[in-house]
C-alpha cells in the first residue's frame, strides 16, 4: 500500500509541476551584470540538484504474478496460481511478488485476499 501511495503522490506531483508550467507567466527580462549572473548560476544550480534529490526515483516496479481467488473461508482461501495451479493460503503465507498474507475477508458473495502489497480478488 505504500508503495502505492508513494505512486499516487509522485503522479500528483508531476501533474502539479505540468499545470505550474504552462500557467506560470514568464518572468520579465532583467539587466544582467557579472555579479548578478554568478549568484543567478548558484541558485539555478542549487534549484536543478534540489528539484533532483527530492524527487522519487522513477522505477517501476515488475508486474506481480496474476493469482485470483477461487474459493474462501475465515482465514483461508485458495488461489489459482499464475500458471493455473491451486494454492492454499492463510494469513502468514508467502505469495511471489505479493508478501505474506494479512488478512482473508469477505466481500459481497467472494473472498479477498490482502497481502503486504495489495489484494487479490
Amino acid at each position: 500500500m505504500g508503495g502505492r501511495l508513494d505512486e499516487l503522490r509522485h503522479r500528483e506531483d508531476t501533474l502539479e509541476a505540468t499545470q505550474n508550467a504552462h500557467t506560470a507567466p514568464a518572468p520579465a527580462p532583467v539587466p544582467s551584470s557579472p555579479a548578478r549572473n554568478s549568484v543567478r548560476k548558484t541558485v539555478d544550480a542549487t534549484t536543478t540538484h534540489r528539484a533532483q534529490t527530492d524527487a522519487p526515483p522513477a522505477e517501476h516496479a515488475a508486474p506481480r504474478p496474476h493469482y485470483t481467488v477461487q474459493a474462501g473461508a475465515p482465514d483461508i482461501a485458495i488461489l489459482e496460481s499464475p500458471q493455473g495451479q491451486p494454492v492454499r493460503v492463510q494469513p502468514g503465507s508467502m505469495l511471489d511478488g505479493w508478501g505474506a498474507v494479512t488478512a482473508i475477508t469477505q466481500s459481497g458473495s467472494g473472498w479477498v485476499v490482502h497481502t503486504e502489497h495489495g489484494t487479490i480478488r
